[in-house]
């Protein structure tokens, strides 16, 4: 699948399926502003990339084949928000250290206002690279 605008393009990487399918509830309004894409794996994610850029990539910390926390070990065009079901502010640190534009702390607050959250943080991204 190749993307022709990639401005609005939100890649989710999660592996737990209640929690991909609660995120897509709460991105998903009637100005279709995001065209979300899901991958379970760093593998899937990979391979998405080859021909899709995103705008935003929201990834779980935890995936079956590794950390996303590797995602950021290069530089990317896009910001990474990384977010857990479980953290502790050294890991919270150390992902925001790394490159990560936000850590979030998965709950079902964060997944009410996470159009807020993506928003803002790919807002502050372009601000940055501008």
């Amino acid at each position: 699948m190749t993307n022709q605008d990639d401005t609005n393009t939100l890649i989710i990487i999660e592996d737990e399926y209640a929690h991909a399918e609660l995120l897509k509830i709460y991105l998903t309004d009637n100005s279709n502003r995001w065209n979300i894409l899901t991958v379970t794996s760093l593998g899937e994610y990979n391979n998405l990339l080859k021909s899709t850029t995103p705008s935003i990539v929201l990834a779980d910390i935890n995936l079956p084949d590794g950390s996303s926390l590797s995602l950021l070990e290069k530089k990317n065009e896009f910001p990474i928000l990384i977010m857990t079901s479980h953290a502790d502010d050294e890991m919270a640190q150390n992902a925001l250290k790394s490159g990560a534009a936000d850590f979030i702390l998965k709950s079902p607050e964060t997944f009410k206002k996470m159009q807020l959250i993506i928003s803002g943080a790919l807002e502050k991204w372009k601000s940055i690279k501008m």
